[in-house]
């Protein structure tokens, strides 16, 4: 199980977010290498999965915007670092089922992200709250039955492709942010 990094959406309803957990583990292995890791680090190397997601392809699909907006990040210190007040658009009347889930994935994650802060140090748990997520993450489409997006360059697996891209960024950052978290000690 993830522990710096964890992937957070309560509304998966069973669909299985493929490669996410694998990559996420991995990775919580390598950067478990890195002595003194601190929380700072953690949040910028997130920012740069974030940044992936929205810049590279595959993007994050956007019809109205809310899933971009229904993004967040949690901390072990009990912070929303983002996503803490969203304006989701009114997408077929299905705001108020999206704040309220938004609402639900601040409280979990905050809590899981503590829970991790206490047993395993500075942790972060950041993901997508819109209770969609995970479907439009797996809308692989077949040839027959394609997906159009209306994004350029957007399409399924954009998660665990950001998060692979920035592997190396990653442990990179982290590792950094140890180095001046150590400086500063001394």
């Amino acid at each position: 199980m993830a522990k710096y990094y964890k992937s957070f959406n309560p509304h998966v309803g069973g669909v299985k977010v493929r490669k996410v957990d694998d990559i996420l583990t991995n990775l919580n292995r390598a950067v478990d290498r890195i002595k003194d890791r601190t929380l700072w680090g953690l949040i910028r190397a997130q920012a740069r999965i974030y940044q992936e997601m929205d810049h590279a392809p595959p993007k994050i699909p956007v019809r109205y915007g809310n899933l971009r907006r229904s993004y967040f990040v949690a901390t072990s210190r009990g912070a929303i670092y983002r996503g803490s007040s969203p304006a989701f658009t009114d997408e077929l009347k299905g705001q108020g089922r999206l704040m309220t889930g938004h609402a639900v994935a601040l409280l979990s994650g905050r809590s899981r992200a503590i829970q991790l802060g206490i047993t395993k140090g500075p942790s972060i748990v950041f993901g997508f709250s819109a209770w969609y997520a995970p479907y439009v993450h797996e809308m692989y489409g077949t040839k027959t039955h394609p997906i159009h997006w209306t994004r350029p360059d957007s399409g399924p697996g954009f998660f665990s492709a950001a998060i692979g891209r920035s592997w190396n960024y990653i442990l990179k950052i982290v590792a950094e942010e140890a180095r001046k978290h150590e400086r500063a000690r001394r």
